[in-house]
């Protein structure tokens, strides 16, 4: 707006009139971790197999994996086999998937949800996580 204003596109810059949100209206979130013994607790349930041999959760090792590396979910679910270096014991975080609303060709909504890939919210674009 103030550069509209400047460039004299606009006569009136309306966000001349807001406020800045005072920062003590805010509740500061606490980031609390799982301890060692949480994430053992976790990485063993997620690890259970039934008298079969079946794994009671289908995507256990996926959660294990986005445990111990500190990945959102969005980043796990974006991984793909090109990222995993195994030599190297490598992964490389370089996309984030999202699950959207559809949407029509003139941009009204659709019925059903589709999966999006973006990039990181790294700086770098790419996040390597190794052993």
């Amino acid at each position: 707006m103030t550069y509209a204003f400047n460039k004299r596109d606009i006569l009136f810059n309306p966000a001349s009139l807001t406020l800045k949100p005072n920062e003590s209206n805010f509740a500061k979130k606490e980031i609390r971790y799982f301890t060692k013994e949480e994430a053992a607790l976790i990485t063993e349930e997620c690890g259970r197999k039934y008298s079969t041999g079946a794994p009671v959760y289908p995507y256990g090792d996926a959660f294990i994996l986005a445990l111990h590396a500190g990945l959102r979910m969005g980043e796990l679910i974006g991984l793909q086999k090109s990222d995993v270096n195994f030599e190297e014991k490598r992964l490389m975080v370089r996309r984030n998937a999202q699950v959207v609303g559809k949407r029509n060709t003139d941009g009204s909504r659709a019925s059903g949800r589709t999966v999006v890939l973006s990039t990181t919210k790294t700086f770098s674009r790419t996040r390597n996580i190794t052993k």
